[in-house]
């Protein structure tokens, strides 16, 4: 085993570290993913907003950004758990509503999974263009809310 199969911070191989299904009885784990979507599905049920959008065409990359009302709005860019293997932005949306009630437009980024990409490439292709990155904000219309800080941006609808 190399070292860049061993997780650091337990000393377990990488497969073993990250298999957060291991971590409990599978019914549980099924249950409470289940959960997790029903909460995503119920927020943005009603909720204005743009689906399937994509974002990198050579790849099909697509988000979904919800909570606007026609002007431009600060945004809260999820890039949804799972490891870099699994889930999608389908299950990552619960706080869209609670973000839509204070102004906040949420944009739920899917990407290839691991290990289909690697975890550069994950990254590279999420990230804002204000970094110089291909991503997300090809399409939304990402732009820096202040110069000063380039990771606070508001999204054009």
């Amino acid at each position: 085993m190399t070292v860049d199969e061993i997780d650091y911070t337990t000393g377990l191989p990488v497969d073993v570290a990250y298999n957060v299904k291991a971590t409990v009885a599978q019914e549980i784990f099924e249950r409470e993913l289940r959960r997790y979507r029903a909460l995503s599905a119920q927020a943005v049920d009603g909720l204005e907003g743009h689906t399937d959008l994509v974002y990198d065409e050579t790849s099909g990359e697509r988000l979904d950004v919800w909570g606007i009302d026609g002007a431009p709005r600060p945004a809260l860019i999820v890039i949804h758990g799972g490891y870099w293997k699994a889930l999608s932005r389908h299950d990552a949306t619960f706080m869209a509503r609670v973000m839509a009630d204070v102004g906040v437009a949420t944009v739920a980024v899917d990407y290839t999974l691991a290990p289909q990409a690697s975890l550069q490439e994950i990254v590279r292709r999420c990230g804002p263009p204000s970094h110089g990155r291909t991503g997300p904000g090809r399409i939304t219309g990402w732009t820096p809310i202040r110069s000063s800080s380039p990771d606070l941006l508001q999204v054009g609808t």
